[in-house]
C-alpha cells in the first residue's frame, strides 16, 4: 500500500501509526493539524486541534509534531 505524507512525517514517533489519526492543512502561511490521538496505555482518546500562523513552515511543523510526540505518550 501506498504511505501516505503524514505516514512519512510521523514514521519516526513510535506507535504513531497504530494511535494517531490526523489531517493536514496549510493556507497563506498558516500551518494546522487536527485530530485523535489513542494513548499507548489505550486509556484516553485525545482530541487535538494545532494552528500556527505565520513564522518558518519547517519550525512550525516540528512544533507540531512535538505537541502530537507528547500525546502519544499520555499527554
Amino acid at each position: 500500500a501506498p504511505v501516505s505524507p503524514l505516514q512519512r512525517r510521523f514514521d519516526r514517533l513510535p506507535g504513531a501509526g497504530d494511535y494517531l489519526q490526523a489531517k493536514t492543512g496549510t493556507y497563506a502561511g498558516a500551518s494546522a493539524l487536527a485530530g485523535l490521538v489513542h494513548t499507548q496505555n489505550g486509556r484516553r482518546r485525545l482530541g487535538f486541534a494545532i494552528l500556527v500562523n505565520g513564522g518558518n513552515s519547517e519550525d512550525n511543523r516540528a512544533l507540531q509534531d512535538d505537541l502530537v510526540a507528547v500525546l502519544l505518550r499520555g499527554g
